[in-house]
């Protein structure tokens, strides 16, 4: 690993949690506010938000000083709330249309959806747009949804825009791991998955040199 690729955790951070967020979290950030364009005050729509992708981008969101609707199941309302969303609204609701425009009703300004279930069928009607604002879309795969709805895209001046992690400079990672290592620090990014203990790895290490195959050093 290049030296500049490297980030010391702060003191304060838990080793176990930074590790189980590190790599979601960077992508949330570059996504949001890299490609998404991201400004203070902007409304936010997470689509799927109980997955780890989203529990960062909700967090890093409301560290960025925006509005957070969340798409989620009912049973990740509460962990949803924590990581600090505005409004939930169960995604399997027949009535999502209309809650989502009662939520935003001047529109959102970024839709966020790593899901791989792009609705522009859903989403278009509800995208601000205007002089002052337009709506983006970062994360973007390919999906279906009708002609109106890709056609509608750009007379709200809208965009689409796609991302990758492994892209990233290391410029564009040294900033998302300084605002990631205040988010630990202050214990304002958390997750539900850590990942294994020092010990734990050690002990994993030791029962696979035991294994048949031979002895790893």
């Amino acid at each position: 690993m290049p030296r500049e690729r490297l980030y010391r955790l702060p003191a304060q951070a838990d080793p176990a949690i930074a590790a189980s967020v590190l790599h979601t979290a960077a992508t949330a950030y570059l996504g949001l506010f890299r490609t998404g364009s991201l400004r203070p005050g902007e409304t936010v729509v997470v689509a799927r938000g109980g997955g780890r992708g989203r529990e960062c981008a909700r967090t890093a969101c409301g560290d960025g000083g925006c509005s957070r609707l969340c798409q989620a199941a009912p049973e990740d309302f509460d962990w949803c709330r924590r990581c600090g969303a505005h409004l939930l609204i169960d995604y399997r609701d027949q009535a999502l249309p209309a809650l989502l425009a009662q939520g935003a009703p001047e529109g959102f300004d970024l839709w966020w959806d790593n899901s791989e279930r792009h609705d522009l069928d859903l989403a278009v009607p509800r995208c601000s747009s205007g002089v002052d604002g337009s709506s983006r879309w970062p994360g973007w795969r390919p999906g279906r949804c009708c002609r109106w709805a890709r056609c509608a895209v750009y007379t709200r001046d809208a965009s689409i825009r796609g991302f990758v992690i492994s892209n990233a400079s290391a410029a564009d990672l040294a900033e998302a791991a300084a605002v990631i290592n205040d988010l630990l620090a202050t214990n304002r990014l958390v997750s539900r998955t850590t990942g294994p203990t020092g010990e734990q790895l050690h002990t994993q290490t030791r029962e696979v040199n035991r294994q048949p195959f031979g002895v790893r050093t």
